[in-house]
């Protein structure tokens, strides 16, 4: 599923490889995931993206994501991808997420820790998700010890831990085991 880049009123649609594969205008872009935050240098059906130099660590990172969302077949998933903040990437996500990772991060690895923490909720929650390396990499050496399964936070002061371990209404950043 191609995912569109708005820009001087069209929708370049870009495959999950970074190609761009069609050129549509911007009003029929309603049906794709849109990828914002970034601009298209000189963009043109058959070729790969190309951001400004100043947007390299946005580029390779939005294209190893795209691979990993691909690889993973959860492309159809995303809802939008927002690269404009500098210091990490917001992904929109199941309809549902606000998922934040940090550039040049092993993507393959966020999201199979984002789809485990998402499998223990309900289908009703909703909130942010806040997937860091840092916690990836104490998951991993907590999960090497036998002490469970990679965590996931979620940082969103609407989502409170109840007994069972799933998260509710609340005002505190959890973790789900």
């Amino acid at each position: 599923t191609p995912l569109a880049v708005i820009q001087d009123g069209s929708a370049w649609l870009l495959s999950p490889k970074g190609k761009i594969v069609e050129q549509l205008p911007a009003s029929q872009a309603g049906d794709y995931a849109v990828i914002d935050g970034c601009e298209l240098l000189a963009p043109s059906v058959g070729t790969d993206i190309a951001l400004s130099t100043e947007f390299a660590n946005q580029q390779t990172s939005l294209l190893a994501l795209l691979a990993a969302l691909d690889a993973a077949g959860l492309t159809d998933r995303v809802d939008a991808i927002h690269l404009d903040d500098l210091s990490r990437l917001t992904m929109d996500y199941a309809g549902r997420f606000s998922v934040e990772m940090e550039y040049n991060a092993d993507y393959d690895r966020m999201l199979q820790i984002l789809e485990a923490g998402i499998s223990k909720l309900e289908s009703n929650q909703t909130g942010s998700i806040r997937l860091d390396l840092r916690v990836a990499d104490l998951a991993e050496d907590c999960r090497d010890r036998g002490d469970g399964p990679p965590p996931l936070l979620f940082p969103d002061k609407n989502l409170r831990e109840k007994p069972d371990g799933l998260l509710t209404r609340g005002r505190k950043c959890h973790t789900i085991n």
